[in-house]
């Protein structure tokens, strides 16, 4: 049984609006829920990315004197739990915003009004307070939530 947090956090925000429950939830789980349902659904898996998987696979384990004795019988079985794992833990990817199209809002920042900022300099994403004043740093930003990646 899987899990549809797309909608339990639809559900809570609906609930929270209805109920004046911003004194009861904490403004974390409100800012988390709206985040979530911010982000695209994950695509499915298609045909014909199973198809280009299993052509690699049977490429590269062709078999039968290799580890995988009959490679066209176990390419779409890794090629699922590979999707299955995907869905199940991955979150889709955040696009990083310029600073220069728009500056991050409250709902962007985590309760201490922080975000993910692109240091050029560094080359590395840091986390900081919202900037308002030496924007010629920063070159993008990402929202408290995001998993930054280099």
């Amino acid at each position: 049984m899987s899990t549809d947090y797309r909608a339990l956090c639809a559900d809570l925000l609906d609930w929270a609006e209805r109920t004046s429950a911003h004194y009861v939830v904490h403004p974390d789980v409100i800012l988390r829920a709206r985040a979530t349902l911010a982000q695209s659904e994950p695509e499915g898996v298609t045909d014909e990315a199973l198809a280009n998987f299993s052509g690699w696979f049977c490429r590269n384990y062709p078999g039968p004197d290799t580890i995988i004795h009959k490679p066209e019988w176990h390419a779409p079985k890794v090629f699922r739990a590979a999707a299955d794992a995907i869905a199940r833990y991955a979150r889709p990817t955040i696009q990083p915003v310029l600073v220069s199209e728009r500056l991050p809002g409250p709902e962007d920042c985590d309760a201490e009004g922080r975000c993910w900022y692109w240091h050029p300099g560094e080359e590395c994403w840091e986390m900081v307070p919202v900037v308002t004043g030496t924007l010629d740093i920063w070159t993008h930003w990402l929202p408290h939530y995001a998993l930054p990646t280099p």
